[in-house]
């Protein structure tokens, strides 16, 4: 059934976001934009299927990988806007401050996202 397929989905998902929670402080870049991507697979496939189960349970849920989510993004934006001011960096050398500063703030974000990634295995599951 679509709610069996669902859950099997959801499940799969979670998983692997939790496992990637226990290594993501030393994951690349590239590994780290993975779990962003699964993450928001996730909250698709949840927001899909939320009509189907309690309301209240459905808004529990979303509200513990809210928080992954939005580090996550934060620190996405931040490796795409390092790449373009090293790049402009080449030709200003102006631009290295905003590399220090970016490189800084990514040392942030990426333990927020940590944090907000290990809290994963506690949120409430819907599922049965």
């Amino acid at each position: 059934s679509l709610m069996e397929q669902a859950e099997k989905s959801i499940k799969r998902l979670h998983r692997q976001l939790v496992e990637d929670a226990a290594g993501f402080r030393h994951f690349q870049d590239e590994q780290r934009h993975r779990t962003r991507k699964r993450l928001k697979r996730l909250r698709y496939a949840v927001e899909f299927v939320a009509p189907l189960y309690p309301k209240k349970a459905i808004q529990k849920y979303l509200s513990h990988i809210r928080p992954a989510l939005d580090a996550l993004g934060e620190f996405n934006d931040l490796v795409v806007a390092e790449q373009l001011f090293r790049t402009e960096a080449e030709k200003d050398q102006r631009a290295w401050f905003a590399v220090g500063w970016i490189v800084a703030q990514r040392t942030l974000i990426l333990q927020d996202c940590a944090n907000a990634l290990e809290q994963l295995p506690q949120a409430p599951k819907f599922w049965s």
